[in-house]
């Protein structure tokens, strides 16, 4: 796990969260609207961290414009502030949509007043999650208890959550859920990611969705697809590394966004009967649907556009686990995904965020692997006339298109130039199809 500095900073008296929106040009610093209205003009907004010396790295963001205030001010606390864009954050922070759908340990990260004498200011403190209150704010427990003096400071300050390999954000602190002498839990309240989405849908000329901002284009992953790395001459395939990664233009032209991909499938791009919702927003996910698009460009002879995408993804399923172990110790979750629709002879498209140790399935193993994975037909969503997915259905990984098609015949891909990009085409094209064949 990180250290969650890299995004929390000090604004004035209280704290902010960097979160880098739909954008590439800005990012935002979300916090509460009365830390800015106990500050005087201009607002300064600083973000500490330290370096791998030990030293203590200190900047102040560069602010665009005035704060944006939700339209119901008495009763929604939220602000946002737009700086100039941040390109140096490590990892990505995603959003968390629904907090109390998620069990365990959530973080509040600030720079606390009673740390403010010190030169590096940053506290973390570990949450527990409670239940929602009126307009939907959610209380939370400090699990060791705090008073408001110790809390002070950290209003505006971020709530995290380590889920799936990644670092999501919950929402934004309010302030303690009782004054001192009232209570002594350590309780305090915060405001899910909704309140500022709707800062943004009110001010739709000048912000941005607080979603990844490589859901805007294809294009944006363009250089992390394809890698056909393990060659033993990597200049074999050089040029037909940089010629799949350039269908992406294609895919660019014909329209299609992640974004589109995402509101028209929704968790049916998953692994799973019920698969947490939040993982579509990581970039492994459409990084995966990027080389499926390519392939799928490949094989068939019309491009892929918003209107025939239904009816390639019902012959050929991709879906996505984000799973850190080899693929087989998935053939359960993926025997309960989503398969209605997925024609006769279709295939099954499986990515992982590793790659696997075999990346097609022997027929003659199909019957042992069902046996291990029991599944009762009731649990499976297939259609009518669908015995099983593994037996009515071509089963793959997505890197064998990599590996079975290119990297173990790389000898083959060597003679290819930008002279021969017909015969290439017909060559992809032919270990694809052979690939697919049921």
């Amino acid at each position: 796990m990180n250290d969650l500095s890299i995004f929390t900073v000090k604004v004035e008296g209280g704290s902010g969260c960097i979160f880098q929106p739909m954008s590439e040009d800005y990012s935002y610093v979300l916090t509460a609207r009365h830390v800015l209205l106990e500050a005087e003009m201009p607002y300064s907004i600083i973000r500490q961290t330290i370096g791998e010396d030990g030293s203590v790295n200190e900047v102040e963001l560069k602010i665009i414009g005035e704060p944006y205030y939700h339209h119901d001010p008495d009763n929604f606390d939220a602000a946002i502030i737009k700086v100039e864009a941040i390109k140096d954050n490590p990892i990505e922070l995603l959003r968390l949509d629904n907090p109390l759908e998620s069990s365990g340990i959530f973080v509040l990260a600030g720079h606390p007043d009673a740390r403010g004498k010190q030169i590096y200011s940053y506290r973390d403190n570990n949450l527990v999650l409670k239940n929602r209150k009126p307009y939907n704010y959610i209380e939370a427990e400090l699990e060791n208890v705090a008073t408001h003096k110790e809390i002070v400071g950290q209003s505006g300050g971020g709530i995290f959550r380590y889920e799936d390999g990644h670092w999501f954000l919950a929402g934004i602190q309010k302030k303690m859920s009782v004054p001192d002498g009232k209570e002594t839990l350590g309780r305090i309240d915060f405001m899910p990611l909704s309140f500022f989405d709707a800062i943004v849908n009110t001010n739709r000329e000048d912000l941005i969705d607080l979603l990844p901002y490589y859901l805007t284009s294809f294009s944006l992953l363009k250089d992390q697809v394809m890698k056909i790395e393990g060659c033993l001459v990597p200049n074999n395939v050089a040029y037909t590394r940089s010629f799949l990664r350039g269908i992406t233009e294609n895919i660019v032209a014909n329209k299609l966004t992640p974004l589109y991909v995402r509101e028209f499938f929704k968790d049916r791009l998953l692994v799973g009967k019920r698969p947490r919702k939040n993982i579509l927003l990581t970039r492994d996910l459409w990084v995966a649907w990027l080389e499926y698009l390519i392939i799928l460009n490949l094989i068939k002879d019309n491009g892929i556009t918003e209107g025939n995408l239904e009816e390639n993804f019902n012959c050929y399923r991709v879906l996505f686990s984000n799973t850190n172990k080899d693929w087989s110790t998935e053939f359960k979750e993926i025997t309960l995904s989503n398969f209605h629709g997925l024609a006769a002879n279709g295939c099954i498209i499986v990515s992982t965020k590793t790659k696997p140790e075999k990346y097609t399935i022997p027929s003659g193993a199909i019957d042992d692997i069902i046996r291990a994975n029991n599944v009762h037909n009731s649990e499976m969503q297939i259609d009518d006339g669908v015995e099983h997915p593994f037996k009515s259905y071509k089963l793959v990984h997505l890197y064998a298109f990599q590996k079975k098609c290119i990297i173990d015949k790389e000898d083959e891909y060597s003679q290819f130039t930008n002279l021969t990009d017909a015969e290439l085409i017909i060559k992809l094209k032919q270990e694809y199809e052979e690939l697919l064949r049921p």
